[in-house]
């Protein structure tokens, strides 16, 4: 009589959920070949129409470091055995495990910025949450800054767009890692703690180009797609690294007050066919950075200037007046009196130009004449570049 009652016990404790039904048997949840399990959550849920209980566990999922180079073909393969519903239910977690992790909040807000998550994309407002994942992404004449929850920034300038790849700060396993892929535009780093630059602590930021990575230091980092393709570092604080993605060999160490580029000549390249040349990008000499460049890169407006007026010994290039990576649009020999750039003239045409950091007009490019519309008729316009 004891023994069977044990065996009943046993069976009510350990599977009698099998009896009840399956929506009383715990979910199979597993990382993806392209995850690592950074832990483990336990979790209850209602069963067998809500008249039990049943308790489970998940594994909460990262990036993998390094990742499998073959891990897009292992997660098809893994969807093709184990089947649609199930790899699903899979991915639907892992992306959810991966977005929903808080690292941070929206500290300062000028102009328009929008943040998509989980496909949604919506405008952001001040002390708005920042998650794994989120892509930010802002307006002419805007800015954000965000704190990480680690006390470490970033101060994104205007016509930016980055994402949020990886930020990770696991003291018990000692991980301290973040990611911060710049897609265009440009971004200040302000890091207060200190990384390895090593598997598991490292703070990097990549381009689609060159990645830079440092141990605690404070930069700037700019992507520019034009004529040529530019990731440009300055540095303002400690040293940073600046290396080629498939130039591993080019490397720079870009101490603080000084600067320097990955280039890619990009002239009549498709953007489409930008990774095919990145082997060919080349790292430019390191320089030093003038006290008045430093100055405006230390300055608290460093990403854009407002909206007030700026006095003319302010402005980085001269004639036309312009700011740092602004561009100016002129339309050459336009017949006098025209209230449009007469570009359907051969004579005549519309070109851009931008302002760079050593105060001159560089990148001069004609307009196609279908375009000619944004030179004014005489004069020059200065505005954010349109690339």
């Amino acid at each position: 009589m004891k023994l069977t009652s044990f065996i009943f016990s046993a069976l009510y404790l350990v599977g009698y959920s099998a009896f009840a039904g399956s929506s009383c048997l715990c979910e199979t949840l597993s990382c993806g070949p392209c995850q690592e399990q950074e832990s483990l959550e336990f979790y209850t849920k209602k069963c067998d129409n809500g008249q039990r209980l049943k308790s489970c566990s998940k594994p909460a999922c990262v990036k993998a470091d390094p990742l499998p180079d073959n891990c897009e073909t292992l997660a098809l393969d893994s969807k093709a055995k184990r089947g649609l519903a199930s790899v699903v239910g899979e991915v639907s977690y892992n992306k959810i495990a991966l977005k929903k992790i808080e690292i941070g909040k929206i500290t300062q807000l000028s102009g328009k910025a929008f943040v998509v998550n989980e496909g949604e994309k919506k405008p952001i407002l001040l002390g708005d949450i920042i998650y794994h994942s989120d892509i930010l992404s802002t307006k002419n004449a805007s800015q954000v800054k965000v704190k990480f929850n680690d006390e470490n920034t970033i101060l994104i300038s205007e016509n930016s767009i980055l994402s949020i790849e990886e930020y990770i700060v696991s003291e018990k396993k000692k991980k301290r890692r973040a990611l911060i892929k710049l897609i265009k535009g440009r971004v200040r780093n302000s890091v207060k703690k200190k990384y390895n630059d090593d598997s598991s602590s490292y703070y990097r930021v990549k381009t689609k180009s060159a990645v830079a990575g440092i141990r605690g230091t404070d930069f700037v980092v700019e992507y520019i797609e034009g004529q040529k393709i530019i990731t440009r570092v300055s540095t303002l604080k400690g040293s940073v690294n600046l290396v080629g993605v498939k130039n591993k060999y080019q490397s720079a160490s870009i101490s603080a007050g000084h600067t320097a580029s990955f280039v890619i000549e990009a002239v009549g390249l498709d953007k489409r066919d930008v990774a095919e040349f990145i082997e060919q990008g080349f790292l430019t000499p390191v320089y030093k950075l003038s006290a008045k460049q430093i100055g405006r890169l230390m300055s608290k407006n460093t990403v854009f200037k407002s909206h007030k007026k700026i006095k003319k010994s302010e402005y980085i290039c001269k004639s036309p007046l312009a700011d740092f990576n602004k561009c100016s649009w002129h339309c050459v020999k336009n017949p006098k009196g025209e209230k449009a750039c007469r570009t359907d003239l051969p004579h005549v045409k519309c070109v851009r130009k931008r302002c760079n950091a050593n105060g001159l007009w560089v990148e001069e490019q004609r307009i196609p004449s279908s375009l000619g519309h944004a030179c004014p008729p005489a004069g020059h316009k200065v505005n954010a570049c349109d690339y």
